[in-house]
């Protein structure tokens, strides 16, 4: 129990910390495949702040996975909580680059690295599991908006912890990114 609200009082803080440099908001649904054993619906909020225009961002999020289990004839609820801190490099297609510029034109292709900490646990923080480890992530953006961006993303993820120790998670979702321009310098 102690590990678990360290874990969340970090991130907390962190996720208070990171808008006064971050310049997108990430919010997203998806799904979590934990151990490929069940899959779990997940939503998610996130902080992306550009470290290279165009080039280089740090992505800060967490999410909240929840699966329902029935095998013991009632509905037992089970949650998963990943964070992930990490890196997307962007390559933006743009309409210079663009065979077709009409279709193409606000397409960014984006491949992500970082770490991936985890914890999961029954109703009222009961046998609480913690993994963590690294992962990689791949997708595109499509700018709908001079403020909003539509992302599809696939994520992998290799955990260590838990009952079997070492174990995979593949995650995909689709997101929307609210961007607003960076705070000048004064």
């Amino acid at each position: 129990m102690k590990k678990c609200v360290t874990l969340l009082s970090v991130c907390s803080l962190v996720l208070v910390l990171a808008p006064l440099t971050a310049q997108a908001l990430n919010m997203g649904v998806g799904s979590n495949f934990l151990g490929y054993q069940k899959a779990n619906l997940e939503v998610g909020l996130g902080l992306n702040s550009e470290l290279s225009p165009n080039d280089l961002e740090l992505e800060l999020g967490a999410a909240v996975a929840i699966d329902l289990d029935r095998s013991s004839g009632t509905l037992v609820p089970k949650f998963l909580v990943p964070a992930h801190l990490g890196f997307n490099f962007l390559y933006p297609l743009s309409e210079a680059k663009s065979a077709k510029p009409a279709t193409l034109y606000g397409f960014t292709y984006f491949f992500g690295l970082g770490a991936a900490p985890q914890v999961s646990f029954g109703l009222n923080f009961s046998d609480p599991q913690y993994y963590g480890g690294p992962y990689f992530q791949t997708g595109f953006r499509f700018k709908a908006h001079n403020y909003m961006t539509i992302q599809v993303q696939a994520e992998q993820e290799l955990l260590f912890g838990g009952p079997d120790w070492i174990s995979t998670n593949t995650r995909a979702g689709v997101s929307i990114l609210l961007s607003w321009p960076p705070v000048p310098k004064k």
